[in-house]
């Protein structure tokens, strides 16, 4: 009698978890070299494009804009203001506002950088270089209320290699971690993503060549309506309520 009304009590417990509902965070990954990312796997122009038609605004930096920084001192950050498409540079990323993303590239000697043209990235093209190795990367701090973040990626001087990409929530905690290939050729490895919780900052990191950030999206996502792999919580909401009165029931006969 006694296992059985235990058995009953923690499935009563399952079904007034149910009926609360799903209770985790929802991100969607897109990439023409990762595979796995969500099932997702297709050319670069299509992924891009099925990133593009899930978020409802759009800012993107391709360091390519007028007043880029080229080869600035180290010991600074470069400030990149989406309201003007303006670039300046500052001694750390703790005035910024809230319509700017900071860049910053964090290595053993705590330098940042911008450089242009050199293979396997596209001549002539400016991009954000960080340095190789599993203590050191580039850290971009994006502009308030950004859900969706999308990168192109290479590795230089040991082309092809993989990076890893990490999404941080304002509280530091991660949203998600991936480890993204790379092509040794002059085509960028796509990466993007959406999440219902605020990105506040994204890092990028290679332990093989170093990693360049060729251009980064940033935008609002549209999660509504839920991905189809998001189990729906009215549904398990009325699961819940009903398991739960049928066993409120056989715990009053019993």
């Amino acid at each position: 009698m006694r296992v059985e009304l235990r058995l009953h009590k923690l499935a009563l417990g399952m079904g007034l978890a149910l009926a609360a509902g799903p209770a985790w965070a929802v991100t969607i990954t897109y990439s023409n070299t990762l595979a796995t990312a969500d099932n997702y796997n297709a050319s670069y122009s299509a992924s891009r494009a099925s990133w593009e038609g899930a978020i409802l605004s759009q800012k993107m930096v391709t360091f390519e804009e007028p007043g880029v920084p080229v080869g600035f001192a180290n010991g600074s950050v470069v400030l990149f203001d989406t309201s003007n498409s303006a670039y300046s540079v500052a001694s750390n990323c703790l005035g910024a506002t809230a319509s700017q993303a900071c860049f910053a590239r964090y290595t053993g000697s705590n330098s940042r950088y911008i450089t242009n043209g050199e293979p396997p990235v596209p001549s002539p093209n400016n991009f954000f270089r960080g340095l190789m190795g599993a203590t050191n990367y580039i850290q971009v701090m994006l502009p308030g209320s950004t859900t969706a973040v999308a990168l192109d990626l290479y590795t230089i001087y040991s082309p092809g290699q993989n990076t890893t990409v990490t999404l941080y929530a304002a509280d530091n905690s991660q949203i998600g971690q991936w480890t993204v290939p790379t092509t040794g050729n002059s085509t960028a490895g796509f990466f993007g993503a959406r999440s219902d919780t605020v990105i506040a900052y994204v890092r990028i990191s290679s332990a093989g060549g170093d990693p360049i950030l060729d251009r980064i999206d940033f935008a609002a996502a549209n999660m509504t309506p839920p991905p189809v792999d998001t189990p729906e919580s009215a549904t398990l909401g009325y699961l819940g309520i009903g398991l739960s009165a049928i066993l409120f029931g056989m715990l009053k006969r019993k």
